[in-house]
């Protein structure tokens, strides 16, 4: 049995069956009022008195009563509406002693019941006094109805609520995973600016509504005067500028436009909304400023949704991209003018005490917000990389139809200086000689046989000329078959035997101007050898391997040093070339004789 002492001289006796939802202590109780936090009250009112007085801002009010406790059961105080700061005291010889507290606004991990915003156990006792403080939050004070218990109070909305914020979160946590991936492996600029403060609006949110409902709390040890609440608050307001530049980035608002202007406001709002929630004013003028510009706060929201949502529908629903994100934007201006809606008829500021129905509206409206606008972006950049595919495959066409066109000249070139300057130099060749059987006079026999040597050049650099046009050599095997032929005669009227070493040679492809240098790099070493070498062999190697050909030219002549062979002999026109192909040459030191290496990279 429990007995309550109460102004009006009346008790009330609670046993276990009328006890089960509590018995009502405000009618019962005695009240003080307070203008500061720290003070301890020595004069009380009774509940009639209580009623008739505005507290909104003051800073405090002590609850009074007594108990009589005959069932030997733990006791709670508690209300059943979300309180933020509440703290019972037992009176001990006139001195009040501490039991605990409860409330979202209070250091969640010192309360009472850490998993309940609005109860406070007290251990079995037979008769006291106690003092219940309630502290403002947010320059507001409200005092709802306390109860008294033997059976803790449990809210039937929690359930629904605790289920719907975990669904939330888990969804918006998922969607952060897909844009922290979305931009490392696609993080162009054209996406990164709107897919940045997307990927911030689901982490911040899901921390939040973790945080606001006790799953998270954040209470820093070393940080003592930092609540769980302070967290949350801020966490809130900067979720909510994130929105604002996420809509202003994805709907591509002109930075002269008026509704530009009116985001940016929205997003200064929301900075000193910070600053304002994580200062506590002790002025009376600035804790009135702080109050006002508070509960200011779903009002602007809504003028700054609506504004947007004015901008879009009028100038923003031409493509599939904006159609899909301006349904996302619709339902969350909804949920923001239904808090608002209820703000102007119940007096309210914001989202401090939303109604079960406008949570869930508010939780519907982020979810489907955030699936449509992740849709959008999945959307755009299918449609992107679909349009990035069709341009990349009409510059291959467009690359392969003008390789097709040079493929064609060149052997156009290469069949007309066939016909028409192959055929030149023979009959050129044939009328020297014609002259040179008829004349006797051996001088102008000698100029003659310059003439035939010069003319058998030409007809060489032609030949050299033609293959190097024709398309059908541009390969690894071609090229090093051309080589070998080449060698073989170019040796052939010297004393030096030649031999050929290959391996692995494939079909690669090597263009022509690669085959023309790498060409002369090797006719140059084929000079060096029989002009200076006195060489009575020379090998040459060709070896390919997946991404290289490499190909070696070796003699058994006289040698040279090779800092000295470096300084002349078209080295350095050799090593020219070869950068020329971003390739290699360089000199392997040898015994005996000259051994140059070519590398080129395929």
């Amino acid at each position: 049995m429990m007995t309550f002492s109460c102004v009006k001289g009346k008790d009330i006796v609670i046993n276990q069956s009328n006890s089960l939802n509590g018995i009502p202590l405000n009618e019962h109780a005695q009240f003080a009022v307070i203008d500061s936090k720290n003070e301890i009250p020595k004069v009380f009112i009774p509940y009639d008195e209580f009623s008739k007085m505005d507290v909104e801002s003051k800073k405090a009010v002590w609850i009074k009563f007594s108990i009589k406790s005959t069932a030997r059961d733990t006791v709670f105080i508690f209300c059943k509406n979300q309180i933020a700061k509440m703290e019972l005291y037992s009176m001990e010889n006139t001195k009040p002693i501490r039991i605990g507290s409860s409330g979202f606004a209070g250091r969640i991990s010192e309360n009472s019941i850490r998993k309940n915003y609005g109860a406070i156990a007290v251990a079995p006792f037979s008769e006291k006094t106690f003092l219940l403080k309630i502290s403002s939050e947010r320059y507001m004070l409200s005092v709802p109805t306390f109860y008294a218990s033997y059976f803790l109070y449990n809210n039937p909305d929690s359930f629904s609520i605790n289920s719907i914020i975990l669904l939330t979160a888990g969804f918006e946590f998922c969607l952060f995973l897909i844009a922290v991936l979305f931009l490392l492996f696609n993080g162009r600029e054209e996406f990164s600016h709107y897919v940045i403060p997307f990927l911030l609006i689901n982490i911040t949110d899901a921390v939040y509504f973790l945080s606001r409902s006790n799953f998270l709390i954040v209470e820093p040890s070393f940080v003592p005067f930092m609540t769980n609440s302070h967290f949350w608050n801020a966490l809130g307001d900067v979720n909510m500028l994130l929105y604002y530049l996420f809509y202003r980035n994805f709907f591509d608002i002109p930075k002269k436009s008026l509704v530009h202007k009116v985001t940016t406001i929205g997003i200064i709002f929301w900075i000193v909304q910070i600053l304002v929630e994580l200062t506590d004013f002790t002025n009376h003028n600035l804790a009135f400023f702080a109050s006002h510009y508070l509960g200011f706060a779903s009002i602007l929201d809504s003028l700054v949704l609506v504004t947007i949502l004015i901008f879009v529908y009028g100038n923003r629903l031409n493509t599939a991209f904006y159609k899909l994100g301006a349904i996302g934007l619709t339902l969350i201006t909804i949920s923001s003018l239904e808090v608002l809606w209820n703000r102007i008829f119940d007096g309210k500021a914001g989202w401090v005490n939303l109604s079960l129905s406008s949570f869930k509206l508010l939780q519907f409206a982020i979810l489907v917000n955030l699936m449509a606008f992740i849709t959008t972006m999945i959307y755009n950049y299918t449609k992107s990389e679909k349009e990035k595919s069709e341009i990349k495959l009409q510059l291959l066409t467009h690359e392969l139809e003008r390789e097709r066109d040079i493929q064609r000249e060149r052997e156009r070139i290469s069949d007309d200086m066939h016909d028409d300057l192959g055929a030149g130099i023979s009959a050129m060749k044939l009328q020297i000689e014609y002259i040179r059987n008829k004349v006797r006079d051996e001088n102008v026999r000698e100029d003659l046989d310059d003439l035939l040597n010069t003319s058998a050049d030409m007809h060489l650099s032609m030949r050299e000329m033609l293959w190097s046009l024709n398309s059908k050599n541009d390969n690894v095997q071609n090229f090093v078959f051309y080589v070998t032929n080449y060698a073989q005669n170019f040796f052939n009227k010297a004393i030096t035997d030649v031999h050929f070493h290959s391996s692995n040679l494939s079909n690669a492809m090597i263009s022509a101007e690669t085959r023309r240098n790498l060409f002369l790099c090797l006719k140059e070493g084929m000079n060096n050898v029989y002009k200076h070498s006195s060489a009575k062999n020379v090998n040459f190697n060709f070896e390919q391997t997946d991404c290289q050909l490499i190909i070696t030219l070796k003699d058994d002549g006289v040698g040279i040093s090779p800092q000295k062979f470096m300084k002349g002999n078209g080295i350095s026109s050799m090593k020219r070339r070869m950068a020329l192909l971003a390739g290699d040459f360089h000199i392997i030191e040898s015994e005996k004789g000259v051994h140059l290496c070519f590398i080129l990279n395929l």
